[in-house]
């Protein structure tokens, strides 16, 4: 007897479990994830839009039928967002009308995300809401492999109002087949009647598109503290300057005619060629084929003119070179240029024949001060832009040459002028005993820029970006040339092993264009930071003997529209005391490119939106002088 009911307790406990189990499996299993959900051959009944031939592929049913015929199951008429029929999905555990595609059909790179939307509406109802507009995918036996949904529950779900749901999901995890089937539908899991409308699916990650880009959470609990070098940085703006160019992508416009389209491939420099020194500064630009233009800003006018250039043809293969600078070579001069190409190298200077803005034309001529045909200078052959850079490196007042053998070594020419129109270059200084590391080039990549980084000192310094060939790390340092030791010495202390120390998320790189400038009036000279490695990044920063300090965002204000220079996929900017002769102006050149898949670099052709024009403008922090 007592067997007997120690058999009956166990089997009840058992009974007991069993039926715990069922009820939890019956409750919480997503039986809407295993399932396969029953479907039609909706293009029977439905009209649709076709399916987009372009990436991201997209699909788009708005339910409406044949009104002659009869209304097929799942459709429901009179109620509809658009149109005059939607999708029903009405009780619990009901599914709308399903579409299907096989992955292949919709293209295996394009199922890497997915957005989705459709407009819900909601019989009334005492019950609340729950559901979920879905794109799931199973293999070819049935078995899920995703399942995602959108889901549209809560007691303040609107009743008798079509009401859009959307998400966006990340599909990249997702190991899909040719034949496996994508099904897209709405499950309703609630005791309410519900109509679905307008259902919207896009296939395809979105792709990121040059530009600017918020880079700090203000929405934090803990508030922000402001860090050296970290973000958020305070902006300042730069102003649109009329030229009267009609907002256009040309530098001039006048009588309807435009005239100065720069291109983002041109050289531009700045520079006092045919102006004394300290005066307003001309605009020189040289296009891929060589061909030089040189223009001036004429305040009577308020307008840029074109200078009659006369420059000899044979040399415009040495002006589309790889290498073209404006130093002040010459002393009491004003300013010249300095050009390499395999086709030879030449130092050019500049004759003006009638000033600037004034009556008739202007005109000017280029002259040869020297030239060789061949593109070697002090023995080292020169290959690219990055062999060489100029400045005023022993403070007399008047730049020289500093050239990079890429092996750590390195020498400084000096312009011996002989006469006006002639002259050679003579070495000062030669690093063979004093190599500097961050210059050989079978160590690091590396760019170097001489300019008076540090007040402190009256000779130029030239600041070394480079990046380790083995570590792949990014640094930078600044190194000061003593004249009587006739050597490079370090200017950041031997504490962090004289590099430039990295405070902050960044540090500068290779890929780093930097701007001096007198941009603010009665201010000394600043530099900027500009930087499209990965979207536009433009910073005004300043040096200090371990380091540099990230002062400002820049962004810019006055523009037509949205025509916001830091929105355009390329972005050139040039930097010139061009509408004042204390104040330095940002030449801006926008353009987008046709290519969709253009992710910097050169553009092979051009696109014009019509919201995002191309343009060609001037921007300073300090308006210009009527």
């Amino acid at each position: 007897m007592k067997k007997r009911k120690r058999l009956f307790i166990i089997l009840g406990t058992m009974l007991i479990l069993l039926a715990v189990m069922t009820f939890g499996v019956i409750k919480f299993m997503p039986w809407h994830k295993l399932m396969k959900v029953p479907t039609a051959n909706e293009v029977s009944f439905v009209e649709q839009d076709p399916m987009l031939t372009i990436a991201p592929n997209a699909l788009s049913f708005d339910f409406e039928v044949d009104s002659t015929q009869d209304v097929p199951n799942g459709i429901y008429k009179g109620i509809a967002h658009s149109g005059k029929y939607s999708a029903k999905a009405f009780g619990k555990s009901s599914y709308s009308i399903s579409i299907v595609r096989d992955a292949g059909e919709i293209g295996i790179e394009n199922l890497n995300g997915v957005a989705l939307s459709a407009w819900v509406y909601v019989f009334p109802t005492d019950n609340d809401v729950n559901g979920s507009l879905v794109f799931a995918a199973n293999n070819s036996v049935g078995v899920n492999i995703c399942w995602k949904g959108v889901h549209f529950n809560g007691p303040l779900i609107p009743k008798e109002k079509w009401t859009k749901v959307s998400a966006y999901f990340d599909l990249s995890d997702v190991k899909l087949r040719e034949d496996d089937k994508i099904q897209l539908y709405f499950w309703n899991n609630s005791s309410t009647d519900i109509l679905v409308d307008d259902l919207y699916y896009v296939f395809g990650a979105p792709r990121d598109r040059l530009g600017d880009s918020a880079r700090v959470d203000m929405t934090r609990v803990e508030g922000y503290t402001p860090l050296f070098n970290y973000p958020p940085f305070v902006p300042v703006w730069m102003q649109k300057q009329n030229i009267g160019n009609g907002d256009g992508d040309c530098l001039i416009r006048m009588d309807q005619i435009s005239r100065g389209k720069i291109a983002p491939d041109d050289q531009v420099l700045a520079g006092n060629f045919i102006t004394p020194k300290g005066s307003l500064q001309s605009m020189l630009s040289v296009n891929p084929e060589g061909v030089p233009t040189l223009y001036h800003y004429c305040q009577a006018t308020k307008m840029f003119e074109e200078i009659s250039l006369d420059c000899p043809a044979d040399l415009y293969p040495i002006l589309r070179g790889f290498i073209i600078l404006k130093g002040n070579f010459l002393p009491h001069s004003g300013d010249q240029l300095f050009v390499a190409s395999s086709q030879g190298i030449a130092l050019l200077g500049f004759e003006s024949a009638s000033p600037p803005c004034s009556q008739g034309t202007a005109a000017a001529t280029v002259n040869v001060l020297w030239r060789s045909t061949e593109p070697s200078l002090a023995g080292i052959m020169l290959k690219d832009d990055r062999q060489l850079t100029s400045g005023d490196l022993t403070g007399n007042g008047t730049d020289e040459l500093l050239l990079f053998d890429g092996e750590g070594s390195w020498k400084i020419l000096q312009f011996s002028p002989s006469g006006t129109t002639s002259g050679e270059w003579k070495l000062l200084a030669s690093g063979e005993e004093y190599k500097i590391r961050e210059w050989n080039g079978a160590l690091v990549k590396f760019k170097a820029i001489a300019a008076p980084y540090l007040s402190a000192y009256k000779n130029d310094l030239v600041l070394t970006c480079f990046r380790d060939l083995k570590t792949g790390k990014d640094s930078y340092t600044i190194l000061r040339y003593l004249t009587g030791d006739s050597k490079f010495v370090k200017v950041f202390n031997d504490s962090h092993g004289s590099l430039g120390m990295t405070i902050g998320i960044d540090t500068l790189k290779l890929t780093d264009q930097i701007i001096p400038g007198t941009f603010h009036p009665g201010k000394p000279l600043t530099f900027m930071r500009y930087n499209r490695e990965w979207r536009y990044d433009l910073k005004n920063i300043r040096f200090n003997d371990s380091t540099f300090q990230i002062l400002n965002t820049i962004d810019f204000t006055g523009y037509e529209g949205d025509q916001n220079p830091k929105y355009y996929e390329i972005l050139k900017l040039h930097a010139g005391n061009w509408l004042q002769p204390d104040i330095t102006s940002l030449l801006v050149i926008g353009r987008n490119c046709k290519d969709p898949h253009y992710a910097g670099g050169p553009c092979g052709e051009y696109e014009e939106i019509p919201d995002l024009p191309g343009t060609l403008q001037l921007y300073s922090f300090t308006p210009k002088t009527p």
